[in-house]
């Protein structure tokens, strides 16, 4: 089985587990824990997928910043998750109570700034080839006829 799936498929398991726990033993911190780790797990097997280069290996950037990512997700998820109680005049954290920032941005945000970087750092190696995309772009006008044919 491949890394990718492989992933996609723990992270599914741990997330469930998460839920039958939560649901059968009430809410707790081991829970919560395997919930985040089946997220950031899914998410950056999700993420791996994406990135399947043509031919070879995948490049460092890339490896290197969904390792980063992985990291930082884990950590935010990790903190929201042991972080105390908010009280009404704790301060805020770009606006939002210290857990909703860091689920929010860490979660929501980073993924979003640095995953598009990373992809475009190494798209000639991992994006279509000139060939690759003549072809792909031949078959869509075939089937654009076919629909647009006699009926």
């Amino acid at each position: 089985m491949r890394i990718g799936t492989a992933g996609t498929a723990l992270g599914g398991v741990a997330i469930a587990t998460a839920y039958g726990l939560a649901f059968f033993s009430g809410p707790g911190m081991a829970a919560g824990g395997i919930m985040a780790g089946g997220t950031v797990l899914i998410l950056l097997s999700l993420f791996w997928i994406g990135a399947r280069p043509r031919t070879g290996r995948r490049p460092v950037v890339l490896v290197s910043a969904l390792l980063l990512l992985g990291i930082l997700m884990a950590g935010c998820l990790g903190a929201g998750l042991v972080l105390g109680q908010e009280a009404a005049g704790s301060p805020l954290l770009l606006g939002l109570p210290r857990r909703a920032a860091l689920l929010l941005y860490g979660i929501g945000v980073l993924p979003a700034l640095v995953i598009p970087v990373a992809y475009w750092l190494t798209f000639p190696r991992t994006g279509l080839d000139p060939a690759r995309l003549a072809e792909f772009r031949r078959r869509l006008a075939e089937l654009r006829d076919e629909d647009t044919g006699p009926r």
